[in-house]
């Protein structure tokens, strides 16, 4: 099996998707963030040792070796935004994203469903935000920073105006348009007392983007945030952010 992972980061797809895609494995691994990439080795030996796999590194290539399958990984430093064509689809696939749909525009979506319908390739994108925040216990801005965070989820984040929230409604349409049989299920996260120091990050940048969006409300935003710490600092606080995992497949026949 050929897989192209686009937006690889720290390699989650792979360290998921690998002991379950079959015995011999092929990966592309594309990230437009050369560090990253370079410490992909160590953060997949990490992973490998706890795993009970091998991992060997030669030049831009490494392969993972364990007793349930092999995986040959070529690393491939790419702007997704202006390199997308350049990439060879012919023997892939699965093409696999994580947190990256709700990214990129709605024509980078179409272009890209349309390079997958030419390649008869499945894609699998995880863990796409679909707007819905929800915070225990509730405040009264709540609802308005999330509305405003939703706003700025919609700029540019070097592919055009973003999908944001709209990004799995759009791209399942253009598979099933495509003839593509499509499936998506629940991935959202779930956040309690033990994750305090993420939904602090995450009240803080949502404040931060609210406040870019209507500058007006930033004294109230800023008000909510530090209300917002406090409850985190108190370990009173759960926070569910919503995410849609999304499968498309090409239809035998």
């Amino acid at each position: 099996m050929c897989i192209l992972d686009l937006g690889t980061g720290s390699g989650a797809n792979l360290r998921y998707l690998a002991p379950r895609l079959g015995p011999v494995q092929r990966w592309r691994l594309v990230d437009n963030d050369a560090a990253l990439l370079a410490d992909l080795p160590r953060a997949l030996r990490n992973w490998a040792q706890a795993n009970r796999c091998s991992v060997e590194a030669c030049d831009a290539r490494l392969s993972i070796q364990s007793s349930s399958f092999s995986a040959i990984l070529d690393l491939d430093h790419r702007d997704l935004a202006t390199g997308f064509d350049q990439l060879t689809l012919g023997d892939v696939d699965l093409i696999t994203a994580s947190a990256l749909l709700d990214l990129v525009s709605h024509a980078w979506i179409e272009h890209l469903v349309q390079h997958c319908r030419r390649a008869s390739c499945a894609v699998l994108f995880a863990l796409s935000y679909d707007g819905g925040t929800a915070w225990e216990p509730e405040l009264a801005m709540d609802e308005q920073v999330r509305r405003l965070l939703n706003q700025h989820q919609g700029s540019d984040k070097g592919f055009g105006p973003a999908a944001g929230p709209q990004a799995v409604p759009h791209a399942a349409k253009c598979l099933q348009d495509a003839g593509f049989q499509v499936l998506q299920g629940r991935s959202d996260w779930l956040l309690n007392a033990a994750d305090g120091a993420l939904q602090a990050a995450l009240a803080t940048d949502w404040a931060q983007a609210a406040a870019a969006v209507d500058p007006r409300k930033s004294a109230r935003i800023t008000e909510w945030l530090q209300q917002r710490l406090k409850l985190i600092q108190r370990r009173n606080s759960v926070l569910n952010v919503g995410h849609i995992d999304l499968f498309g497949m090409p239809r035998v026949g």
